[in-house]
């Protein structure tokens, strides 16, 4: 029955241009930080065993399984970085994730290797908000216009996705908040306070993309929050110069949050 099926044996993702095997996280984490990590490693197995089981039946639509572990075979999950869907894809998003991840995926197949390569669009957080915002649309309209986009462009590319889906879906939802809850009740949560910068105008803690100022790094005035785009350094929010909204263009203060 569905409560026993097989489990995919190894998880490939590709991001960046490399593909990084599962295993080999586990190894360099438990190395490098002790046993709090072997302690949450193990029950991090345990939720695995049970998305192992609803990976195990995905579907598509009402359609059947693309595929299922098979016992005593190689069987191999693959996936790719998930692209936000706040643009049209670019060489980028295909180079640098999908494409080496369609390889081995091809790869597998030619040796007989049963395989199951996932992907989707990524359709949370702040990239998909401030686009909504400056096309006019909802978060849902911006959602659905480009995920086929992203469809189009990868189809023309030709690349073999076994399943590709979207972030907000009810299953997806259900899965990640179950494995959300699995770490919640085991105490693998913990709260803390974090510095923000919030917008007394919009009444929010503001978000990194909601954030716009001077790089503290090179002097670049339109840094955002995350990133600087002249040095390319990574940032926090709250280390750019003169920062602003990116809403209303007021300076937000410096407050205290609590966050999981």
């Amino acid at each position: 029955d569905r409560g026993r099926a097989l489990t995919w044996t190894e998880f490939i993702t590709s991001s960046g241009g490399f593909l990084y095997e599962s295993g080999f996280w586990m190894q360099r984490g438990i190395a490098a930080n002790g046993s709090g990590v072997r302690r949450i490693v193990r029950g991090l197995k345990g939720m695995t065993t049970e998305l192992n089981r609803k990976l195990s039946w995905l579907r598509v639509d009402d359609e059947a399984p693309k595929a299922l572990p098979v016992a005593g075979k190689r069987n191999v999950l693959i996936t790719s970085a998930l692209p936000y869907v706040n643009n049209v894809p670019h060489l980028g998003n295909l180079i640098g994730a999908v494409l080496s991840a369609d390889v081995y995926a091809r790869y597998l197949r030619q040796r007989g290797v049963n395989c199951l390569y996932v992907c989707g669009t990524d359709e949370y957080g702040t990239a998909t908000e401030t686009k909504a915002q400056q096309e006019g649309l909802t978060a849902k309209e911006i959602c659905d216009k480009y995920n086929a986009l992203h469809r189009e462009v990868y189809e023309w590319f030709d690349i073999d996705f076994d399943y590709f889906g979207r972030t907000s879906t009810s299953k997806q939802t259900e899965i990640c908040q179950a494995i959300f809850w699995d770490a919640h009740k085991n105490g693998y949560v913990v709260e803390g306070q974090l510095e923000q910068l919030y917008c007394n105008n919009d009444k929010r803690f503001l978000a990194d993309r909601y954030v716009q100022g001077t790089c503290p790094l090179c002097g670049f005035e339109d840094a955002r929050g995350d990133q600087c785009d002249n040095c390319g350094r990574l940032l926090n929010p709250i280390e750019l110069i003169s920062p602003k909204c990116s809403t209303c263009g007021t300076e937000p203060e410096v407050l205290f949050s609590r966050k999981s």
